[in-house]
């Protein structure tokens, strides 16, 4: 809402058409296409951030304690909130 008050007039009539019109151009705001090539990428990412630290940590000490199901685990939580942080 603060963006519609701090932009020019042109603006604020797109801005109100995309508030009143949500519901129909949010397929319009988000393709298909676009959305699964983000989807594939950001799964990707986690894959790999998840294996990479199974390989570098396999035989760690710290987590030779955990069972494998819980190492996986700990690693995709920290893969996660590493990637949100």
């Amino acid at each position: 809402m603060l963006v519609r008050y701090l932009s020019p007039w042109r603006h604020k009539v797109i801005f109100d058409y995309i508030l009143l019109n949500n519901h129909r151009l949010s397929t319009l705001l988000f393709p298909a296409v676009q959305t699964r090539i983000y989807l594939f990428v950001t799964v990707l990412l986690y894959i790999i951030g998840v294996s990479i630290s199974l390989i570098l940590d396999l035989h760690s000490e710290h987590f030779a304690i955990y069972p494998s199901g819980i190492r996986f685990l700990i690693f995709i939580f920290q893969t996660i909130n590493t990637r949100f942080a």
